[in-house]
């Protein structure tokens, strides 16, 4: 807080030790008070200019020496208060989102320029009468309105947003609530952050769009029209079809199956929240049946084999059997849909990791993936092939369903490729229900 620093020292005099202070970072703001025996001008000055901020010259009481360092110490702490408000003020005013402070009675006292910005405030002093919620009627929809009823008494956790409708000149807004109530003795005020959450509304709204049209309009037809192909192959396999008409058949089917296998990824990804709510999950030593089921449905020749730690057979997966079995059936077609001849073995090891966690790494032995590969694998719609053509084998939707569920669930997946071999290794971090000697994963450790 202060320095007392003599004149007169051995080795190194009052002076250069000021120059030094005021020369470190950490230190050249510190206060210094020079104490001298010295009264002449010419060592006042040198003081001043060393970088002293005060003088006191001997002798002095200890009353004149308690009534200084208190003066120094207070304007000290009103200088530093000082540039705190106005970093502060300063940080505010560049800040995108906006930030009001209410008195007591909701009146607005302070709002920086995006909040301004947002209320439609002008830049001049503010009207001493303004209610915050008076301010936001002006231009927006206060919503939901059961939460502002009581505002801001009884609602200061609430979720309550600004609303500004979609009009023939301006597209749909919305603004974020958030509030705090602060107090020191009778002094108490309301601190409202305003932040624009249009985008995520937009996204989520285009999201629920997306997926009712995909999982309605898109499957049903799509469902329609392999069926229908396959029944005309069917049929047309028993007639004397000219080639290129079978030909073309043939590429319609296969094309149908591609088109449904598409549409079937993409609703599996955008349901994939909906699998992981679960109380009890499937059983470790269980994984292999599990793993032989998916092996059937992806209609590669594909062999696996586990290897449970011992600890963990009778362990318990804290996410429904279906989000297991879509994990993978996800990496399996991967590891199929990359393998050099569309044969890999895949090794699955389930091994301890941080309380109420299991590991699961699974190997494959196909192709290493680049380092771009590697990086972008978690990215929705994101292939597998080196120039984005649209013809890599599926939607890229597999890895990033798979984390989708494991993030979901509070574990984690990392992927990256063998170092023994081509190859790919992906790791998951899956939370426990129960461990392995049957008591409840919560009470391990």
């Amino acid at each position: 807080d202060l320095v007392l620093l003599d004149v007169m020292m051995p080795e190194m005099d009052g002076y250069e030790v000021c120059r030094r202070l005021r020369a470190d970072p950490t230190l050249s703001e510190v206060p210094i008070v020079l104490v001298t025996v010295l009264d002449d001008e010419a060592s006042l000055v040198a003081g001043l200019e060393s970088g002293a901020d005060d003088f006191l010259s001997k002798p002095y009481s200890s009353v004149e020496l308690l009534a200084r360092v208190r003066s120094i110490l207070r304007t000290n702490r009103f200088r530093q208060l000082r540039i705190g408000r106005e970093r502060l003020a300063w940080v505010l005013d560049v800040a995108r989102s906006g930030f009001v402070v209410l008195d007591a009675e909701t009146h607005i006292v302070y709002a920086n320029t995006a909040a301004r910005r947002f209320l439609y405030l002008d830049d001049g002093p503010l009207p001493d009468d303004l209610c915050f919620r008076d301010a936001a009627r002006n231009g927006y929809e206060l919503r939901p309105a059961e939460a502002w009823g009581a505002w801001p008494a009884s609602h200061l956790e609430d979720r309550t947003y600004l609303v500004r409708h979609e009009d023939e000149t301006a597209p749909a807004f919305w603004l974020a609530v958030r509030m705090i109530a602060l107090s020191a003795g009778d002094h108490a005020e309301i601190i409202v952050y305003l932040r624009d959450v249009t985008a995520d509304v937009t996204e989520r709204r285009d999201m629920r769009a997306f997926h009712t049209t995909v999982a309605h309009k898109l499957r049903t037809p799509v469902n329609g029209l392999q069926t229908s192909l396959l029944l005309m192959q069917m049929e047309g396999a028993g007639l004397d079809l000219p080639p290129a008409f079978a030909q073309m058949l043939d590429m319609a089917v296969q094309s149908a199956e591609r088109l449904n296998a598409t549409v079937e990824d993409v609703v599996a990804f955008l349901g994939s929240s909906r699998l992981v709510a679960v109380e009890t999950g499937p059983l470790l030593i269980d994984l292999q049946r599990l793993l032989n089921g998916v092996v059937k449905g992806c209609g590669g020749d594909v062999e696996v084999a586990t290897e449970i730690a011992p600890a963990l057979r009778h362990a318990r997966i804290g996410m429904k059997e279906a989000a297991l079995r879509t994990i993978f059936q996800e990496l399996l077609e991967n590891s199929c849909k990359f393998h050099p001849d569309h044969t890999p073995v895949v090794v699955v090891t389930a091994a301890p990791a941080a309380a109420d966690f299991v590991t699961l790494r699974v190997v494959d032995d196909g192709t290493t993936m680049t380092a771009q590969q590697v990086e972008w694998a978690l990215q929705p719609y994101i292939q597998g092939e080196k120039y984005f053509t649209g013809e890599a084998p599926g939607t890229g939707l597999g890895l990033p369903t798979v984390a989708m569920i494991v993030w979901q669930l509070g574990g984690d997946i990392h992927i990256k490729n063998r170092r023994d071999a081509p190859g790919v290794v992906v790791e998951l971090t899956l939370p426990l229900v129960e461990s392995g000697d049957g008591s409840q994963a919560s009470e391990l450790g």
